[in-house]
């Protein structure tokens, strides 16, 4: 969780909010996790917009509401 704390703490627009609501999702599963470590690391420049779109579209977040 360490690695993908600081990839969210360097999204270029991040904020408490964001980092701390991304760790809670990335807690429920190692799949997403895993995703959106390599989603950060592939979009360095992603805005935290564009990294809560990949985790609700890409990773089927909206499913699990």
């Amino acid at each position: 969780m360490n690695e993908l704390r600081e990839l969210l703490n360097k999204v270029p627009d991040s904020y408490f909010d964001f980092v701390e609501g991304l760790l809670d999702e990335a807690k429920k599963s190692k799949e997403r996790e895993r995703g959106l470590i390599c989603y950060v690391k592939a979009h360095p420049q992603a805005k935290s917009s564009e990294v809560i779109q990949f985790l609700v579209e890409d990773m089927s977040l909206n499913e699990s509401l």
